[in-house]
């Protein structure tokens, strides 16, 4: 394995991505011959996996040390059943793949104190979300670096899906906190919608981020005190098997460890259809909160516990809630021209 660099996992991911989730032409002539394989059989094979990423190779259901390109599916069917020609390659022209069962993503939304009730000052891990959108999660606060904004224009962030019904005629919407879902009345809005991320279907690209802020009023204060984490230490960056943290609206304080920090998930969104999001965080729940989120959760932040900075945005599930996948931080604050505070 040593002779193997980061860029040839990542090259290999990509080309799994394209050919399982994408169904796109490869066009990297190293990988071509482990893509010889009948037209037919690529659809099925395609149609079983929904997510690949770089991460560490499961045997008998512990982590190795070994890295590999690994395929998830929603279950995995003995040999005999699948036949040869649709099994996934135990190797990509010589980097070694894995298959492990996980259920398929799914867009979340729908303790300290109690995080469904209503907050002032504002606090980050609580219930909030657009008034046609059942119920998500408010994850920090944030100033924007984009010219022209006021210097002290607080924003509250959350999930493009949260915070926006992701439709052009919608800038401006009120915000309500908590979400209407909790109990919100006419007087619980808190902010009014500036930007967001737009969600592209599968058909029509890929994805890096889920995101959206909101401008809070001016005589509304907010905290960026996460309980019980600690004060939010600014961004830092998501590494491999750290542990992580987050507060969220439906499941509260959890635990767990990042899997992988480029997982390519094919994800599911209720009424519209699937979308592609390239490059995501993958982290499994801990022994101690094995759920790690649930619908509702959407928006948190992803803390990494040992430093309290934030490291990605919470975005989607998967239906026993053993897994989060969130977008990187650092995508998030560079789509939105925003910084934490």
């Amino acid at each position: 394995m040593a002779r193997y660099n980061r860029a040839d996992f990542r090259h290999a991911k990509g080309a799994a991505a394209r050919r399982w989730l994408h169904d796109r032409p490869t066009p990297a002539p190293r990988l071509r011959a482990a893509w010889k394989i009948h037209e037919w059989a690529k659809q099925a094979a395609r149609d079983g996996v929904h997510g690949v990423s770089i991460a560490r190779k499961v045997t008998n259901g512990k982590r190795g040390r070994s890295l590999c390109v690994q395929f998830y599916v929603e279950r995995k069917l003995p040999k005999q059943l699948v036949g040869a020609r649709l099994q996934i390659p135990v190797h990509l022209d010589g980097i070694p793949t894995d298959v492990v069962e996980m259920r398929r993503f799914r867009l979340s939304a729908a303790a300290c104190p109690d995080v469904r009730e209503r907050h002032r000052p504002l606090l980050p891990g609580i219930s909030a979300a657009h008034p046609e959108i059942g119920a998500g999660t408010l994850g920090g606060f944030c100033r924007s670096t984009k010219p022209g904004d006021p210097a002290d224009l607080l924003l509250a962030l959350s999930n493009s899906h949260v915070f926006s019904t992701d439709a052009a005629d919608d800038p401006d919407a009120k915000l309500y906190q908590p979400a209407l879902l909790d109990g919100a009345t006419n007087d619980d809005h808190f902010a009014r919608l500036l930007r967001w991320t737009p969600i592209r279907l599968r058909e029509d690209g890929v994805n890096k981020a889920d995101a959206a802020v909101g401008r809070v009023y001016p005589s509304i204060t907010a905290s960026n005190h996460l309980c019980p984490l600690g004060a939010i230490q600014g961004a830092g960056k998501a590494t491999r098997n750290a542990p992580v943290g987050k507060v969220g609206r439906t499941t509260g304080i959890t635990t767990g460890t990042i899997v992988s920090i480029d997982a390519d998930m094919d994800v599911f969104i209720p009424e519209r259809g699937a979308a592609i999001f390239e490059d995501q965080i993958l982290i499994a729940g801990s022994a101690d909160t094995p759920r790690f989120s649930d619908e509702g959760d959407s928006g948190a932040l992803i803390i990494n516990t040992d430093t309290r900075e934030a490291v990605g945005l919470l975005f989607a599930t998967v239906s026993d809630g053993g897994h989060g996948l969130a977008n990187h931080f650092g995508d998030v604050a560079a789509a939105l021209s925003i910084r934490l505070v």
